[in-house]
């Protein structure tokens, strides 16, 4: 009886160790693919200048699913994100980038496209500062470095 115990006992043990390393890798993964979707955002958005800038990137990038908004003093702002149900491994990302090179990033589920420009149309702000004001306090935006 105690050697078929401990046969059980080494059996639950290699499955929680086998389902321990499984998890461990799908976080693995989910956190190289934010990062990727992180640096290529910043990367494409970067050599913008202008909101024209931002519609005429290579359409792999999907400039259409990318948000703007212009403000009355002729500053804009730009917003890729990518959320958990496009992701093979599931993780959330939202990035702003201003024409004055500043980026601010968030975790906040937006649902696709839609629930993204829903959000930020929803703000109202007639200023890019007010816009980031307002943005980090809803959607918990934070400068990205």
């Amino acid at each position: 009886m105690k050697k078929f115990l401990k046969v059980i006992g080494y059996v639950f043990l290699t499955g929680v160790l086998a389902i321990a390393l499984l998890v461990g890798a799908l976080l693995i993964s989910a956190a190289r693919q934010r990062s990727k979707f992180i640096k290529e955002t910043v990367a494409i958005l970067s050599t913008a200048h202008s909101l024209a800038d931002i519609r005429k990137l290579d359409a792999g990038y999907r400039p259409d699913f990318i948000y703007t908004r212009q403000f009355e003093n002729g500053k804009w702002a730009a917003v890729r994100a990518l959320d958990e149900d496009e992701t093979e491994f599931g993780f959330t990302a939202a990035i702003i980038y201003t024409g004055e090179g500043v980026f601010w990033i968030s975790r906040y589920p937006f649902c696709g496209y839609e629930g993204l420009s829903g959000g930020l149309n929803g703000i109202e702000a007639v200023t890019l500062d007010d816009f980031i004001s307002k943005v980090c306090g809803k959607y918990r935006f934070s400068k990205f470095k």
